[in-house]
């Protein structure tokens, strides 16, 4: 139960709760002027505290995003390329945040490391880690590990200087290309067929 007890300048609010194993906490919401400012406090901490899952209340943002991952993420990421792109993902989680607990994690912690992380990255990988963690935050909440979402409204940065530059092939090279395809055409690989037809088509649209 939530209460208010007398300080110098004013009242702190002391709010109640227990963990998992029954045992009883408490934890200060502030000093207020007013005693019942105080007890209003904490009595809105008292009942965040109670909806919070306490199995959970200390687990790192790597360690839930890694078990996001393999319960909701795995069996659809069949390929070696998208496990191998989570991979990535939980090594730039883990080299920037290490064992930052998810609950720590603020608004403005989190711009600040899409803002690190953008800066030598391009658009679309900025984007899909954001999302990914965006999406291990959602879960998060359903869990009742967190009660806000501190990816809400993130301004995704990146390098545009990472942006890939396509650079296209003069008629010259164009013909060497055709050259090449047609003295290596063979029925059991079909990709070079594919490179003539994009040539040919090339040409014509000229």
């Amino acid at each position: 139960m939530s209460y208010a007890k007398k300080a110098k300048k004013g009242y702190y609010g002391i709010a109640e709760y227990r963990d998992q194993d029954g045992k009883r906490h408490q934890k200060s919401i502030g000093c207020f002027k007013l005693k019942r400012e105080a007890l209003v406090e904490a009595s809105k901490l008292e009942k965040e505290l109670a909806s919070i899952n306490m199995v959970l209340k200390d687990v790192t943002l790597v360690d839930y995003f890694n078990r996001w991952f393999e319960l909701y993420k795995a069996n659809k990421a069949q390929s070696s390329s998208a496990r191998n792109q989570y991979r990535i993902m939980v090594k730039m989680i883990t080299k920037y945040w290490g064992n930052t607990q998810l609950r720590d994690i603020r608004w403005s912690d989190y711009q600040a490391f899409i803002n690190w992380y953008g800066s030598n990255h391009a658009y679309k990988s900025v984007s899909k880690l954001n999302g990914a963690i965006r999406s291990a935050v959602g879960y998060a909440i359903d869990d009742d590990v967190l009660t806000k979402d501190f990816t809400h409204n993130v301004n995704v940065t990146y390098n545009r200087n990472r942006k890939r530059k396509v650079d296209y092939l003069t008629n010259d090279e164009l013909q060497t290309l055709k050259k090449a395809v047609l003295c290596k055409l063979s029925p059991y690989n079909t990709s070079r067929y594919m490179i003539l037809t994009a040539n040919l088509y090339g040409n014509a649209q000229k």
